[in-house]
């Protein structure tokens, strides 16, 4: 009979209203609804529907006690239906437990929720009812007792605002170890109610809606083994060999802490169980890379993660890039995967994880998922340009072409005059040359279709010609060591022709030499000199035919041994562009004292060939005055066409002029030289030989002088005019037919 006081108007079960209190008979009860105003906390009844259970599944004999220790890409050991959110207490040890389902919120509002566990719990909340769309909320990173709700901050939520009658996804996972054992969750409602553990009311179990693939895999995938191979570079692995080895294994994961200095790889197809977006993790020891395709063929796969370094076994997050962007896959679609690694030394592992639409972690991927790969072969070509037209004597050069497999391509020569090594190829002559690229395939591709390109080799330009020796004047009874104890200027002991530019060895001892000529050029580009010699000797070459023009391109102040090239860095010249065809003159000095004596010049020609010592071949001996003569007719017809009181009033252009030429019996000698003195002229056969004597006189200056030289004696054939006057040395070919 006692009465009760309310809040305002309320009302029972049948309807009936009571204003302020409410008075009951004894051993009665009532449910009262309270009329309250309108408030951001509504009560509106909610629209989805609950089972009254939540689906909890449980993983037995796992060690470890962290949420990461769970297989939760494996299926439960058991599975069974709770009637709140809270799982069983202290009934194992060494499991692993998820509690997962829909709650469907009584009111739209604030709410906040706690996890309890032992040992450590998650507790994931989406923001619909979407698996994929699920947050973390609460956790335990260590162990609570039962409904131990405030033993660590992370146990508690924020307020999360929840809409009446929606229905959400909701996820608790548990891992335990050893001794105690418990998992429960209690939220608080907007209007402030707590409901400890969360009721079966509210909740429903988990259903697996996702589209599911209609191809599964064969359950394996091909792995891939090089022994003993160092360093630790991706780069390292021998792919272009057969491997060692060749297994299947049951998941994207290889054997662990095996062997050092290996290489692997595991390859194969990976099926799709779900469309929607993926997330790869690749762990490996040491380096690895991780690709997947677009589709089932290899040559379309992209590098999607990559280890630098190395990780410990299955760790995810020691870099970045070990974790892939999003991938939208299709479901029951198969598509290409290979993941690299290569082990130095220390522990070696190599592990794929991935996350599914659903949010599901895969840890390895599972072999249900993959099938062994399938060697299948695609078709490749070559893209071989044009050569150009080159020039015999030209530095060898590389050849280039691509292949569309990316594989690298091989070259031989099918004919003409040329040598190749690898993509290098050396030309041996004229003519035309041809070349073939070729691809020979491997297990992915097969082999290619040769292509074949053709170029001219042209004859070297050579407008000069060798006689194929070099002047060598000798003076005897000379001491010293050094090229400034002699002057060079009188004359010589003996001389006689070189058919290569290198002196007589070990002859004997207190002389000087000198070695000098012409030099024709077969190439044109850079050229560089080498000289040796016992004891001191010098290298001159000129700009052109004239020795005035020379310079010292390489010496010795002391001694070499026969051929020693490379004793003294001044030995060598520095490069020296020289054209092909021009005639340069060249010098050795030798100064011999005491010991042993050599004088010996080489050169690298522009195509890299060296010439050790330079041949005859490209010499021709010096227009010396002091070979011995034989009588040869020439008559002087006229000294003096043009004289003047001032004779720079009226300069002639200093030359040797011969005509006709070719000649048969005779022809007309005319020279004008700028200086006044001592004029001699000699004729010269092609060997160096001197034929006689023409002129031997004081000459003026601006004076023109002309005879006639008889050629009745001489054989058909190239003759030498050489004129000699102070600083000025000229020459004139003559031909003489007959």
């Amino acid at each position: 009979g006692k009465a009760f006081a309310t809040n305002g108007t309320s009302y029972d079960a049948a309807g009936n209203s009571y204003q302020n209190s409410i008075k009951l008979d004894p051993f009665m009860s009532a449910i009262l609804v309270t009329d309250v105003p309108s408030t951001t906390t509504s009560t509106t009844a909610a629209t989805c529907s609950a089972t009254g259970t939540i689906l909890r599944e449980e993983w037995d004999n796992i060690g470890g006690t962290s949420i990461s220790d769970i297989p939760l890409q494996k299926a439960p050991s058991s599975t069974s239906q709770l009637t709140s959110f809270e799982g069983p207490l202290n009934v194992a040890d060494n499991y692993g437990s998820r509690i997962r389902g829909y709650i469907c919120p009584p009111q739209t509002g604030s709410y906040t929720f706690w996890l309890a566990t032992d040992d450590a719990g998650e507790l994931w909340l989406s923001t619909d009812s979407t698996v994929a769309n699920k947050v973390r909320i609460a956790n335990v990173d260590g162990y609570t007792d039962y409904r131990q709700w405030d033993k660590f901050a992370s146990q508690k939520s924020a307020s999360i605002t929840l809409q009446a009658g929606k229905k959400y996804y909701i996820e608790a996972l548990q891992k335990e170890g050893g001794g105690g054992d418990n998992l429960s969750v209690q939220w608080q409602l907007p209007d402030a109610s707590m409901e400890t553990p969360i009721a079966g009311g509210h909740l429903s179990p988990y259903v697996d809606t996702t589209a599911k693939a209609t191809i599964a895999g064969t359950g394996s995938i091909t792995r891939d083994e090089w022994d003993n191979v160092g360093g630790t570079g991706i780069s390292d692995i021998p792919l272009q060999n057969a491997p060692t080895s060749t297994t299947q294994v049951t998941s994207f994961e290889g054997p662990k802490d095996v062997a050092d200095n290996y290489a692997s790889r595991i390859r194969g197809y990976i099926y799709a169980p779900q469309t929607g977006s993926y997330t790869f993790w690749l762990a490996t020891d040491d380096a690895g890379e991780l690709w997947l395709s677009t589709d089932d063929q290899p040559v379309n796969k992209t590098r999607i993660a990559n280890v630098d370094g190395w990780t410990n076994y299955r760790e995810w997050g020691k870099y970045p890039s070990q974790k892939s962007i999003s991938i939208t896959l299709q479901a029951g679609k198969k598509y290409y995967v290979e993941a690299l690694q290569k082990e130095g030394g220390g522990g070696d592992n190599l592990s794929v994880q991935w996350q599914l639409p659903d949010g599901t972690m895969e840890t390895p991927i599972a072999g249900s998922h993959l099938a062994p790969y399938t060697a299948t072969t695609a078709d490749q070509t070559i893209a071989f340009a044009a050569l150009a037209s080159k020039t015999n004597g030209d530095a060898p050069f590389g050849l280039t072409a691509t292949a569309s497999s990316g594989l690298s391509v091989g070259f031989r020569v099918v004919s003409g005059p040329a040598t190749i090594s690898g993509s290098t190829l050396t030309l041996t002559g004229d003519g035309t040359v041809t070349v073939e690229a070729s691809q020979t395939g491997n297990a992915n591709f097969n082999a290619a279709k040769t292509v074949s390109q053709s170029f001219v080799v042209l004859p070297a330009s050579t407008t000069c010609s060798a006689t194929g020796t070099i002047l060598r004047e000798e003076w005897d009874n000379v001491p010293g060591n050094n090229i400034s104890d002699f002057s060079f200027q009188a004359a010589p002991t003996s001389t006689n022709q070189l058919t290569s530019f290198e002196g007589p060895v070990n002859t004997h001892d207190n002389y000087a030499s000198r070695i000098r000529g012409y030099i024709c050029i077969p190439q044109t580009g850079n050229y560089t000199f080498w000289i040796a010699g016992d004891d001191a000797a010098e290298l001159w070459l000129s700009t052109d035919d004239n020795p005035d023009n020379k310079v010292r391109i390489a010496n010795l102040l002391s001694w070499t041994g026969y051929r020693e090239w490379n004793k003294f860095d001044s030995q060598k010249s520095a490069s020296i562009t020289l054209q092909a065809g021009k005639k340069y003159y060249v010098e050795a000095l030798q100064k011999q004292g005491g010991g042993g004596d050599n004088l010996s010049v080489q050169w690298q020609l522009p195509n890299g060939t060296v010439e050790s010592p330079l041949p005859g071949k490209y010499l021709s001996p010096y227009f010396s005055q002091q070979l011995t003569t034989s009588s040869l007719n020439a008559s002087i017809i006229n000294t003096q066409s043009i004289a003047t009181a001032n004779p720079l009033a009226a300069t002639v252009k200093q030359g040797l002029f011969v005509y006709p030429n070719p000649a048969s019996q005779q022809t007309n000698v005319e020279f004008t030289l700028a200086e006044a003195g001592q004029t001699d002229i000699a004729l010269y056969n092609t060997k160096g030989q001197l034929m006689g004597k023409l002129f031997s006189g004081t000459t003026e200056a601006n004076i023109k002088t002309n005879f006639i030289l008889s050629a009745g004696a001489l054989q058909n054939g190239v003759y030498i005019i050489h004129l000699t006057s102070g600083k000025s040395n000229l020459t004139k070919k003559l031909i003489v037919v007959k």
